[in-house]
């Protein structure tokens, strides 16, 4: 569950315990830009005196932008983009920064995007998106920051701190209703039971009907039947000690009806053949399904009047639509201040269980559908000193990480009725441990000039046990046969009592991260820096049925080199932070959905080396009174290096070929926004208006390329596939009106989301294409809009 503030009136280094972003007090008499402090590098400084690319947003800001979830926090940050979560469920997070993201967040693999809350890694996607509760702030890095964070942050980091107790009792009661029936409660309230401790306790509830109306089982989908999250926290800060303990607890539990699937294409005309209608969806149609659910009866082949199929498989795994997510964690962060040195230690354990229920070829008969168990423990700790000596500022540190867990995908594959085994189940058991030090190292050559150098070393292991299994009539597999999950080839000795078969993997991996940088104070108000940098993201294992050598994937590793120039003008009215890069990637890990032994899957691969580069631009401007105005825009260039891509054809000695003409995934070209606040004093109080438009250019979902080994790849099926794996460009308008009382503090607020109603696929997946011409996607929310009150205490 999700879930800054050093007030400063002069640039400055903190310790690494100080508090976080968010937009600190200045001067009551001056009317410009306020002074932000970030943790982008461990330790509290001025952002625009922080040689990182860092977006921070405040606590109050997140109010007023409406960053309800931490994919909203792309409306505010250059070159950040949130992808749709697909048949991996409506809560896992999918982001992507300067076109690096995960595009299968399954166990064995890693984001390149890490996200820190509370200065605990979130080594699994599951909860990502689920939403914001209590914060403080939110940080969102650009490019890698391997040397202090750790590996998996090869694209960039979110940092995301909660509120922590106080020493004053408050609080505040929010409720809010919305269209399609969307209820929301929340509430907060701050305890301090003795001069030095202090307790805070944050709950959230929200249920939403579905926008998505099926017309097969007459339910609605893409709904919240529930959605509870909670956090508790204590702190205790003696005077007779210079100490500093939080402990924090939190836990999060979702549910819902389905996310939506729905046919993008349907090539091969088999709605027409066997329902006597077209199931592609349309602009008129859009919030509209045909998926197979539950109660779903058999249905008739029109033209030769046969029964095709049934709508239940008598598999309650699968026939039992909706997702649920379970989360629970508890961390405690403990400062101690020596005086010359400063440490802190960082101890956390999560469990997260999630299941969920997708029907891939999006219509009412017996296509291709499955259900996935994710289940996962994480347990790590950290430590980390810092100091200065002179004029030297220094951070050591080590951690610890461990987790383990169980993905279990069953998934009914009957083709229309043409599959004679129509179950088939991937179940893996894995377990991984990763461990790292690292040191950074700031010395200041002149009162403005500055240095840093810092270094990250890490070893990483991951063990699974693939347990792949053809089944039977029986949903519970006893009658099952082996199957082949890779160029393993099961036999009768190794099959386990559960009746799959046993196949072990395993690899160790160790890589160094590294940064170097100089920067310098040109001007009191003008800062520019030079990095370069390098970080690997994890190597992994393919939990699903793949090629043979294709079982696990290599790191990737990522260098860097980026100039930035950040300057506050026209007396503190115009902010402006500009940042130009070039990004070297090799062995790029990337999706495929090929078809192995008769059975669509889903796997990664290493795929050839990429360079990339670009900028980002962000702006503030003050132009009168009460108005802020701010801006910002990224431009992406990717492109594969010509020669570098092995292509998984099954196999065994695949040979390299140009495949530099494929677009790389997930890279958008263009992403900018724009808002704008104005806020004005009224009798008895304040109002605020605040509106904001985004954008995001067209960027490849999947892509594909002509493969000279596999003549089934034919020029027409590649441009067919690659324009089916498209998302489209699309905007984003939002809007916020509020009214706050003085006395009593009571806050009443209109917001409007996609008020322009824009409609896009937003996570198309064409695996079945080559073998039934169907080609499904999630799609993107509607327009939604609301009320909410809020009373302080």
């Amino acid at each position: 569950m999700l879930g800054a503030a050093t007030i400063i009136g002069a640039p400055g280094l903190a310790h690494a315990g100080a508090a976080t972003a968010a937009t600190a007090e200045a001067d009551p008499n001056d009317q410009g830009l306020k002074d932000i402090v970030v943790t982008a590098r461990r330790s509290s400084e001025n952002q625009q005196r922080t040689p990182v690319a860092v977006t921070a947003v405040s606590a109050a800001q997140i109010q007023e932008k409406q960053i309800v979830r931490l994919g909203d926090l792309t409306r505010t940050t250059p070159g950040f983009a949130s992808l749709g979560g697909g048949t991996a469920g409506p809560l896992v997070a999918n982001f992507s920064i300067r076109g690096q993201s995960q595009a299968n967040p399954g166990s064995g693999n890693d984001s390149p995007v890490g996200i820190y809350i509370d200065g605990v890694y979130q080594a699994r996607p599951i909860l990502g998106n689920s939403g914001v509760l209590d914060l403080a702030s939110a940080e969102v890095l650009r490019g890698p920051q391997g040397t202090l964070f750790g590996r998996n942050t090869t694209g960039g980091a979110i940092n995301i701190t909660t509120q922590a107790p106080k020493d004053a009792f408050e609080g505040y009661l929010k409720l809010g209703y919305g269209n399609y029936a969307h209820y929301s409660a929340e509430g907060v309230v701050n305890i301090p039971l003795s001069e030095t401790v202090a307790t805070r306790f944050a709950g959230r509830y929200e249920k939403r009907d579905g926008y998505v109306q099926n017309l097969t089982t007459g339910m609605r989908e893409n709904d919240i039947k529930g959605n509870y999250q909670g956090r508790a926290s204590l702190l205790w800060h003696p005077d007779s000690l210079p100490i500093k303990l939080l402990i924090s607890g939190d836990f999060t539990d979702y549910r819902d009806n389905g996310l939506a699937s729905v046919q993008i294409s349907d090539d091969f005309g088999l709605g027409k053949t066997f329902f006597g209608t077209s199931l592609v969806n349309t602009k008129d149609d859009f919030y509209k399904s045909y998926s197979r659910t539950v109660g779903a009866g058999s249905y008739v082949n029109t033209v030769l009047h046969v029964p095709v199929g049934t709508g239940a498989s008598g598999n309650p795994a699968i026939d039992q639509a909706g997702d649920k997510v379970v989360s629970k964690g508890i961390n405690a962060n403990l400062d101690i201040d020596f005086g010359a040195v400063h440490v802190k230690s960082i101890t956390a354990y999560r469990t997260d269980r999630s299941t969920s229920n997708v029907d891939i070829d999006g219509s009412p008969a017996r296509g291709v559908s499955f259900s996935s168990d994710y289940g996962n423990k994480q347990f790590s700790q950290e430590i980390q000193a810092s100091g200065k000596l002179g004029e030297l500022d220094w951070i050591v540190g080590a951690i610890y990480f461990q987790e383990s867990g169980k993905e279990d995908t069953v998934s009914d594959q009957q083709f229309f009725g043409g599959n004679p085994f129509p179950f088939a189940r991937d179940s893996t058991d894995y377990k991984s441990l990763s461990r790292g030090i690292f040191a950074q190292l700031n010395y200041h050559v002149t009162s403005n000039l500055r240095v840093t150098g810092g270094i990250r070393y890490t070893w990483d292991s991951r063990d699974a046990v693939r347990h792949g299994r053809n089944g039977g009539v029986l949903p519970d597999f006893s009658d099952s046969a082996c199957a082949v999950v890779s160029g393993f080839v099961p036999t009768p000795t190794v099959r386990d009592p559960a009746g799959g078969c046993n196949d072990a993997r395993g690899g160790k991996f160790s890589y160094p991260a590294w940064l170097a940088s100089v920067d310098y104070q040109v001007s009191p108000v003008t800062f520019v820096y030079l990095k370069t940098s390098g970080a690997s993201l994890a190597g992994g294992i393919n939990f699903r049925a793949t090629a043979p050598g294709l079982e696990s994937i290599g790191p990737e590793t990522v260098r860097d080199i980026e100039a930035g120039v950040k300057t506050d003008l026209f007396d503190r009215h115009v902010r402006l932070n500009l940042s130009a890069f070039h990004i070297w990637r090799s062995s790029l890990q990337e999706n495929v959905n090929p078809i192995i032994a008769g059975r669509t899957t889903q796997f990664q691969i290493n795929a050839g080396n990429a360079r990339q580069y670009g900028g980002e631009l962000e702006s503030t401007i003050l132009p009168w009174e009460g108005m802020e105005l701010t801006g910002n825009v990224a431009y992406l260039h990717s492109k594969y290096v010509a020669g570098s891509f092995l292509a998984p054809t099954g196999v065994a000695a695949t040979p390299f070929y140009d495949r530099s003409g494929e677009p790389v995934p997930e890279a958008p070209r263009w992403t900018w926004s724009i808002g704008a606040t104005q806020t004005a004093d009224v009798p008895g109080g304040k109002i605020s208006l605040h509106a904001d438009y985004s954008h995001i250019s067209t960027f490849a979902f999947y892509a594909n390329s002509f493969n000279p080994t596999n003549p089934a790849l034919t020029p027409a099926l590649i441009s067919r596939l690659n324009d089916l794996g498209l998302v489209k460009g699309h905007d984003n308008m939002n809007a916020r009106l509020t009214y706050n009382l003085a006395h009593p503090d009571i806050e009443l607020a209109v917001w409007g989301q996609n008020l322009t109603q824009v409609k896009y696929y937003d996570a198309p997946f064409t695996g079945l294409y080559q073998l039934v011409g169907i080609a499904t996607s999630s799609i993107s929310a509607p327009r939604t809009y609301g009320v909410t009150a809020t009373y302080r205490f």
